[in-house]
């Protein structure tokens, strides 16, 4: 997951990228070391963003669980599409939280209504100025997403919506589950 950069977390349902997401949050928190990482990074300050999960009810429990600094991370249920307003306002988030890390848990509820996820020209509206968002800020940004219904056996295919996602992300950590019920990240 770099810094200043996105990462997509994509998988079916239930297959844990939220939890995925909590215990990167918890990690950063804490300043543990990430799976990669030959030393851990001083605690850092996040930033979660969901429209799926409740927070009182799924998500803080699982960080208190994990043993998240919870004066280190910022929860917010708050609706809202990254228009040019929308945009605006998540990097006045992400610069008030001093958020090392964001996560916007699923990325599809913040598209709104206007934006057709399959057109790589509308998806370039978001996720280009979210690049630069990023870059400015030094900030990563991990968006979770779903795979598609009719799976495919090429992977840059699997999300739902426009290949412009992968293609913009600087990383895509896939999850998924094996014929024996093994669960696993890509």
């Amino acid at each position: 997951i770099p810094a200043g950069m996105i990462t997509i977390i994509e998988g079916d349902p239930g297959l844990g990228k939220s939890w995925i997401s909590v215990s990167l949050a918890a990690d950063v928190s804490r300043g543990r070391l990430l799976p990669g990482q030959e030393r851990a990074l001083p605690p850092q300050n996040v930033l979660m963003l969901t429209q799926e999960d409740d927070l009182n009810v799924t998500v803080r429990p699982r960080l208190e669980q994990m043993g998240a600094d919870l004066d280190r991370v910022y929860l917010s249920d708050q609706h809202f599409v990254l228009d040019e307003w929308g945009l605006r306002e998540l990097e006045e988030k992400m610069m008030q939280s001093a958020a090392a890390i964001v996560f916007l848990d699923p990325m599809t509820k913040y598209l709104g209504g206007k934006i057709d996820m399959n057109k790589a020209n509308e998806t370039d509206e978001v996720m280009g100025p979210l690049v630069h968002i990023a870059h400015r800020t030094g900030c990563s940004i991990v968006a979770v997403r779903h795979l598609r219904k009719a799976g495919g056996s090429n992977r840059k295919h699997a999300g739902i919506g426009s290949i412009n996602f992968i293609g913009t992300a600087r990383s895509t950590l896939q999850v998924g589950e094996n014929k024996a019920g093994q669960r696993y990240m890509r």
